[in-house]
């Protein structure tokens, strides 16, 4: 009688690890389809964003930006960033477009547009010099430090 007890409790045993490793499992498979779905979004905005940037027109739009005065150039680009003029088509916005132009410009004239930017909108500007910083990918950057407990189903 004792053994068959002991055994019961050893299957017992055996059936709550096979489900908790069946469970396991089905995590770890959430999570990496949560992560392909991730990189595929992140391959997709860098294929978009090297078109663009690929483009002679994009030059030309980066070198016609540089010729402007510091407050003409920075008043185009608020309304690219506000969505007061359309942006190309494609999936960046009008904001990540911005950041392309002004990553693409030469330093002293980066410089230039962006003070202006802080003297109109201090806070338009810290956001400006963050998203230069982080390329972009600030999603990726968050979920990355997030961890997977916020991937999990509730």
């Amino acid at each position: 009688m004792a053994a068959d007890q002991r055994m019961t409790r050893a299957m017992r045993s055996l059936d709550d690890l096979r489900n908790l490793l069946a469970q396991e499992r089905a995590q770890t498979d959430r999570l990496g389809e949560a992560i392909e779905l991730q990189r595929a979004a992140f391959e997709a905005r860098i294929a978009e964003r090297d078109s663009l940037l690929g483009q002679e027109q994009f030059r030309t739009a980066v070198d016609t930006l540089q010729g402007q005065r510091a407050p003409a150039a920075a008043n185009m680009l608020m309304a690219l960033w506000d969505g007061q003029a359309a942006p190309p088509q494609g999936d960046l916005d009008g904001q990540a477009i911005v950041v392309e132009y002004l990553r693409a410009m030469e330093g002293r004239q980066r410089n230039k547009i962006i003070a202006e930017f802080e003297r109109n909108d201090p806070s338009l500007a810290a956001v400006l010099l963050e998203r230069l910083r982080t390329d972009g990918v600030t999603a990726e950057v968050a979920d990355a430090a997030a961890g997977p407990a916020e991937l999990e189903d509730p």
